[in-house]
């Protein structure tokens, strides 16, 4: 493997987790002022704008971004026009799509929550929203982190800008969310297409279209079910119990899903890294590697789950401490799903993207399942323990299918599975003993001890200056 390769993937790694971090804290810091100037039904209807851009961007971009990686490589110095042809396949679906939906709008708004203003804004989310993703694929697959950081560092600075000067604005405060969140985008796809066009990359070339479709339309069953597994609670939750219990699950839900900061910052520098050292068979190398990094998400995740009282009453106020017993299923959850893209990685490796949607597929059914015959019956709680069980189906599927069906034994899997029922036991231990502070800290401080003392030959090496090996 090219060894300029791997110092780059480790340098973006740390980059991508540092600046999430960042990014991360002044969203936190930002979500008291929109929970104290929004009621907890604006904020909700906010949540839902969000979770309709989350299956819409999907939609309307085919997966043509899942494409990328290996479009890099067939297409050498064509990319750049190849990305071209990718903005107009996501910009002619939108305009198609949501031009048919704007016709047939009015049977449906009761069903979909927002109003007609509020579906032009997600109309123009999703438009520019396909293009600026594209565009960070293309910095990320050329390991052009500090391009990926800045697009990162204006959205949420942005966001947060704009979202607070229209809510203060408007008589309709989710109205001021939804411009704010959606106007920095708009922003951002809007120089994308120009910096396209100035440098004559549009495209409507033929063989293009050909290969990003043959290649991501496969896909889409797999991410419209990631999409159900992840945000189908909050449309559910809306349905059986309205507005102000998807506002209350909506913020325990951003702030349980921290450890995504880690988790998806590794997946950042770590898949082109990943299918580099395989192709070259080094799987004894990606066997080590894989085991820290799980257990660094797991210690995340016990170390959210073990301030969550606090974090909950600061984020939102008192209003919302009535969701925190959905913390620790959702941070399972994560946990989890961090763990099985690892065996995803594989079939996606090699091709095999019909048992990637199969598997998520299934998830995807039960989920929704669940969800239909536990909310009415148990309340909104009920929808973040419908996904952590789906997402236990998914990993069970995911490792019988690269075990079994393609044969493939690369991780130590034991190991992984013991350390998911350890960080279990130890998660609902600590919400046992949520009205005990002292305690739970004191259980965080060994655990940082014993991490620390598990991972002293990097952390020394690190003190000492030396060169870590990615």
């Amino acid at each position: 493997m090219n060894d300029n390769n791997v110092k780059n993937a480790f340098k973006a790694g740390i980059w991508y987790t540092v600046s999430t971090l960042l990014i991360k804290s002044i969203s936190i810091i930002s979500t008291p002022l929109y929970t104290r100037l929004m009621s907890t039904s604006d904020y909700g209807i906010s949540a839902t704008f969000n979770t309709w851009y989350a299956l819409l961007s999907i939609i309307c971009s085919l997966n043509v971004g899942y494409s990328i990686g290996r479009a890099k490589v067939d297409f050498g110095e064509k990319f750049e026009k190849y990305i071209g042809a990718l903005q107009v396949i996501c910009a002619t679906v939108t305009i198609v799509l949501f031009g048919l939906f704007f016709i047939v709008l009015e049977p449906f708004q009761s069903i979909i929550g927002l109003n007609r203003k509020s579906v032009f804004w997600l109309f123009l989310y999703v438009l520019f929203g396909t293009i600026v993703s594209i565009n960070q694929g293309k910095y990320r697959f050329r390991y052009q982190y500090k391009q990926n950081i800045f697009i990162s560092f204006f959205i949420s600075i942005a966001t947060i800008v704009f979202s607070l000067l229209f809510i203060m604005m408007l008589p309709e405060k989710y109205m001021g969310k939804i411009i704010g969140t959606a106007l920095p985008i708009v922003i951002l796809g809007i120089y994308f297409w120009g910096n396209s066009i100035k440098n004559k990359n549009i495209t409507l070339k033929r063989e293009f279209f050909s290969y990003a479709l043959v290649f991501s339309i496969p896909l889409i069953i797999h991410s419209l079910s990631i999409y159900v597994l992840g945000q189908s609670d909050r449309l559910m939750i809306k349905y059986f119990c309205g507005n102000d219990f998807v506002g209350i699950y909506s913020l325990v839900h951003q702030y349980a899903i921290l450890i995504t900061l880690v988790t998806n910052s590794i997946n950042q520098a770590w898949n082109p890294w990943f299918h580099d050292n395989y192709a070259l068979g080094n799987c004894a190398l990606i066997r080590e590697k894989v085991t820290p990094l799980i257990l660094l998400g797991c210690y995340i995740g016990v170390g959210c789950v073990g301030i969550a009282p606090e974090a909950i009453r600061i984020l939102g106020g008192e209003n919302y401490l009535d969701g925190l017993g959905a913390v620790v299923p959702i941070t399972l959850g994560v946990i989890i799903e961090f763990v099985y893209t690892q065996y995803i990685i594989i079939e996606m490796h090699l091709k095999k993207t019909k048992y990637v949607s199969l598997g998520t597929g299934i998830a995807a059914v039960i989920n929704l399942a669940l969800n239909y015959i536990c909310i009415p019956k148990f309340g909104y709680i009920a929808a973040a323990y419908t996904t952590l069980v789906s997402y236990l189906v998914l990993l069970i599927i995911h490792h019988v299918i690269t075990r079994m069906v393609l044969h493939i034994h690369l991780y130590q899997d034991k190991k992984m599975y013991v350390m998911i029922i350890t960080t279990m036991c130890v998660c609902f231990g600590l919400s046992m003993i949520y009205d005990y502070a002292i305690y739970r800290y004191l259980i965080l401080v060994i655990m940082t001890f014993a991490f620390a003392l598990y991972n002293k030959e990097f952390i020394l090496n690190k003190i000492k200056g030396r060169k870590i090996t990615c």
